[in-house]
């Protein structure tokens, strides 16, 4: 079931919905990680979550939707792993979480306000520190598009590879 947009990186995709028989108003909407095709759906944050790739796919960032937030979380292995860091000491409603078309930057920009006052703020979150060197031929992983339920490695009436 898809509630929102559908964020790609080379190999994957991140997914918010439910695995419920229905949606009732984005009721036990959370983010899940699809790496094969969407056969299999790995639980990444609960809740509704406003995120972005960052990095050619090597930084996820997230942030609450619809709630009083003062903090947001990062993950440098495609969500596998999450680190939560504060950037405030007062709770702001986040509007949207976004980076340079092409998804290309380390640098973020949260859009919100402060709660109880009705004037924009604008975070910048910048990753680049945190990266460290680029990436090696060793640090990439083939992948293949195939039906994981088929052993012939066909797709779509080809076969691959």
């Amino acid at each position: 079931l898809r509630v929102g947009p559908v964020n790609i990186s080379v190999t994957a995709l991140t997914y918010p919905g439910n695995t419920g028989t229905g949606l009732t108003g984005g009721q036990g909407v959370n983010m899940y990680f699809l790496r094969n095709g969407a056969l299999d759906w790995n639980l990444m944050l609960t809740g509704r979550q406003y995120y972005a790739f960052g990095d050619h796919g090597g930084i996820l960032v997230a942030v609450k939707q619809f709630a009083q937030i003062d903090t947001f979380s990062y993950s440098l292995d495609e969500g596998e792993t999450w680190t939560q860091m504060h950037f405030s000491t007062r709770r702001i409603y986040a509007y949207g979480l976004y980076t340079e078309p092409g998804e290309t930057s380390a640098i973020f920009t949260l859009f919100g306000e402060y709660v109880g006052q009705n004037e924009w703020l604008i975070v910048k979150l910048d990753f680049t520190s945190l990266l460290g060197a680029k990436c090696q031929s060793s640090d990439y992983t083939t992948w293949i598009p195939t039906d994981e339920r088929r052993s012939d490695h066909c797709l779509l009436g080809l076969k691959l590879s």
